[in-house]
């Protein structure tokens, strides 16, 4: 699977309570870009983005790679200090990601949304396992997206996190052996599949409904990549919830 426009994209558009909507966009084809980042530009494609999803304004948060969870009852433009927030409000939430994991997730019967970042910190730290719990239902209730991120193959890491996985309580009773491998191309490293870490560890929790988008940010050459370009850049991944009253 490949990028080649810079539409927004929108998965599991057909398994979605009503009212409900995933979307992706970000990205460089050609000379054309678009990036969701905290720069003037970036500000101006948020809102452009939310003209497009017929919102009023997108909520982001100011990610620093922890494991807090905000619960939102107040829509506004930013969520200070926090990786994954969750509202029963109807408006558009946001996460921004540049090879870390962008996980989006709805309750089933539409009642609450949420988004969560999750770098190898916040997961190692638990921010899935806050974020999954903050919901009003339970886990086997909840829809869950894991949009475009980093891929196996293209993520080394040092021993030191590893070590991170190894020592994590949130993955106290999870096999982390089949996701973390030697890297034979280079002693003291390892190819870390941060994917399915968070999937291994959703489905602990008791998520049932999830879908992986098989892109990888830093392969496909027209998505933003901070290993790969150590650019500004970002995508934002999220979720719209409408009020059907």
């Amino acid at each position: 699977m490949s990028l080649s426009s810079l539409e927004t994209q929108f998965p599991l558009a057909e398994n979605l309570p009503e009212g409900v909507q995933f979307w992706w966009a970000g990205g460089c084809v050609g000379a054309e870009l678009r990036s969701f980042d905290w720069s003037d530009a970036g500000q101006k494609g948020v809102a452009e983005l939310a003209a497009e999803l017929r919102v009023e304004t997108i909520t982001r948060m100011r990610q620093v790679h922890g494991n807090h969870c905000t619960q939102v009852h107040r829509l506004g433009t930013e969520l200070a200090d926090t990786d994954a927030c969750i509202s029963a409000l109807s408006g558009a939430f946001g996460v921004m990601t540049a090879d870390c994991l962008p996980v989006v997730a709805c309750a089933s019967d539409g009642t609450e949304v949420g988004v969560a970042h999750a770098g190898w910190r916040g997961l190692a730290g638990g921010v899935l396992t806050n974020w999954v719990n903050g919901f009003s239902c339970e886990a086997q209730a909840l829809i869950v997206w894991i949009g475009p991120a980093i891929c196996y193959s293209c993520f080394q890491v040092g021993h030191d996190v590893v070590r991170a996985f190894e020592h994590a309580p949130m993955f106290e009773n999870i096999d982390i052996r089949p996701h973390i491998k030697a890297d034979s191309s280079e002693m003291g490293k390892y190819r870390l599949d941060l994917k399915q870490l968070a999937v291994t560890q959703l489905r602990h929790l008791g998520v049932e409904q999830l879908v992986v988008s098989e892109l990888c940010t830093m392969c496909e050459p027209n998505l933003h990549s901070y290993r790969r370009d150590a650019s500004p850049h970002r995508i934002l991944c999220g979720v719209a919830k409408k009020d059907l009253t």
